[in-house]
């Protein structure tokens, strides 16, 4: 039951109360056992073990459901300190760490107010009425926009933060780029530049070569000429 209460199991905590509760011999204000680890909740209610957990849930089902008395003094181990000192008559609300279960209190106040000494005994600081909630919420949410613009400052305090450009890829020059006009000898027959097919034919041949050539073309216009000649 210990752990239900909490890890804030509110309904296995219903059900085994249901069941079982009825049983215990001092009811839901009842001291837990002194053997157990003074950090466990020894000698204190389940309504303060449930407070000093931040359990709102459990908290407001043992105010409202059960009346689980607010007033009852919490054991030495959970007395808060401040400054070195210590308030007497700390109550399960003292034990609270948030507002979200403060405000269990408050509400349960304003709704029961005669169900206890709230203020006095139970040392409830506010009766929650519909009014103070409301500007409690107010004030809550003009916080909450303070603490964003804060964030926004210091964001905007932070240097800038100037990605380094990559420099531009180079494209990579082609093939045709890369090949430089060929010089020197062609292949008779060859094409490739505007020369004449007989002076391209014949450049960069050796003397005797070109020679050689010279006297094959004469003798074929010589040929050409006595072919004609004898036509006529």
């Amino acid at each position: 039951m210990l752990d239900m209460v909490r890890k804030g199991r509110l309904e296995p905590l219903r059900t085994f109360w249901d069941k079982q509760g009825r049983d215990l011999a001092e009811g839901i204000d009842g001291r837990l056992p002194d053997w157990l680890d003074p950090k466990d909740g020894a000698n204190a209610t389940l309504l303060q073990v449930a407070t000093s957990s931040a359990q709102p849930d459990v908290v407001r089902w043992l105010l409202e459901d059960l009346r689980a008395d607010p007033t009852i003094p919490v054991p030495p181990q959970l007395v808060k300190y401040k400054d070195g000192e210590a308030e007497e008559g700390q109550t399960a609300y003292d034990l609270a760490p948030n507002l979200e279960t403060r405000n269990v209190f408050g509400r349960c106040a304003y709704a029961h107010l005669n169900w206890w000494d709230w203020q006095g005994k139970g040392r409830v600081k506010t009766i929650l009425t519909p009014e103070v909630e409301a500007k409690q919420k107010r004030e809550e949410a003009k916080r909450a926009k303070m603490r964003e613009r804060a964030k926004e400052r210091e964001a905007a305090a932070r240097p800038a933060v100037v990605e380094q450009a990559e420099p531009p890829k180079q494209d990579k020059p082609t093939k045709a780029a890369d090949q430089k006009p060929k010089t020197g000898p062609q292949r008779l027959g060859g094409s490739g530049s505007n020369a004449a097919p007989e002076v391209q034919s014949i450049a960069g041949l050796t003397p005797e070569m070109r020679a050689r050539i010279e006297r094959e073309r004469r003798a074929r216009a010589a040929e050409a000429r006595l072919k004609g000649l004898g036509s006529g």
